[in-house]
C-alpha cells in the first residue's frame, strides 16, 4: 500500500480493530499473526509510517473501544519509529493493559513481546 493509497481515516483501521476484537485477535498474538485481520492492521499501520503519517494512528490512542488504543500503541512501537514522547505514551498504554484485570491468556504473547521490547536496543 503506497502513501497515495492510504486508507481513509476512521474507516479501515477502526473496522479492522473491531473485527479483530470479535475474533479474539490481539496485538502480538503469536497464534494469530497469520490471520487476515492481524495482517490487515499491520499493513495499514505500515502504510501510515511509510508516508510519515504517525498522526493517523496517534489519534486512535484515545479510542478505548475494541482494543483500538492497544493496537495503535503496539503497532507504533513494533513497526514505527516514534519520538520519545509518543514512545512513552504507547508504553504506558501497553503497561496499563498488562496490569488490568481484563488480561486474558491470549495476552501472554503481548506480555512476552513487551518484555522483549523493553530489553531491546530499540527501547
Amino acid at each position: 500500500m503506497k502513501a497515495s493509497e492510504l486508507p481513509p481515516k476512521n474507516a479501515s483501521f477502526l473496522f479492522a480493530c473491531k473485527e479483530n476484537y470479535f475474533y479474539g485477535i490481539l496485538p502480538a498474538d503469536i497464534q494469530r499473526k497469520e490471520a487476515e485481520g492481524y495482517k490487515t492492521v499491520v499493513q495499514i499501520a505500515k502504510s501510515y509510517f511509510e508516508a510519515n503519517r504517525y498522526d493517523q494512528l496517534v489519534d486512535y490512542i484515545s479510542e478505548s473501544r475494541y482494543q483500538i488504543r492497544l493496537w495503535a500503541a503496539y503497532l507504533i512501537l513494533e513497526y514505527g519509529r516514534p519520538e520519545d514522547e509518543l514512545k512513552l505514551k504507547c508504553k504506558g498504554i501497553i503497561e496499563a493493559y498488562l496490569q488490568s484485570d481484563d488480561l486474558s491468556g491470549q495476552a501472554l504473547g503481548l506480555a512476552e513481546w513487551y518484555n522483549n521490547y523493553r530489553n531491546s536496543d530499540i527501547n
